[in-house]
């Protein structure tokens, strides 16, 4: 996991106690990222890289924590992103997975962990972006708001 530092903690200390932090139904927010970070090691080869970085943003005076959860794995169909957070949606196997990827082998799901994903951060007010390209990995962004207490 890498974390992103701005240069606002070297002037004001103060902001490093609350850089990270998230305010947030905690049991929601452990399923969105246990669904997130499993689906990249599931999808990702055993020799491949899974990485997580947290950042925080400033955008329109709104605090947001950024966390991209980033793989080098199978990637995900063009065709297939406007689809991904459709409730029962599956990506189809014969042509993400390909023939001989034995790491995808225990991929059998509902096709509600993505949609369960999308409602977990929209009910905390967030944003959810995919990239993908086929053959060379998938990073998914996830920008909550940061809610600071007085």
């Amino acid at each position: 996991m890498k974390l992103i530092e701005s240069p606002q903690t070297e002037t004001n200390p103060e902001l490093l106690d609350d850089w990270f932090s998230l305010m947030g139904n905690w049991e929601q927010l452990v399923r969105l990222f246990t669904n997130l970070i499993g689906n990249a090691l599931r999808y990702t080869p055993e020799n491949g890289k899974v990485e997580v970085e947290l950042m925080r943003v400033e955008i329109t005076n709104r605090s947001l924590l950024q966390i991209k959860v980033k793989d080098n794995g199978i990637g995900i169909p063009s065709e297939a992103l406007p689809r991904l957070f459709d409730r029962f949606y599956r990506v189809d196997p014969a042509r993400s997975h390909g023939s001989g990827n034995t790491f995808t082998k225990n991929t059998a799901g509902s096709g509600l962990g993505l949609a369960i994903c999308r409602a977990i951060i929209e009910n905390h007010q967030g944003i959810i972006k995919i990239a993908s390209s086929l053959g060379e990995g998938t990073t998914v962004t996830v920008s909550l708001p940061i809610i600071l207490e007085s």
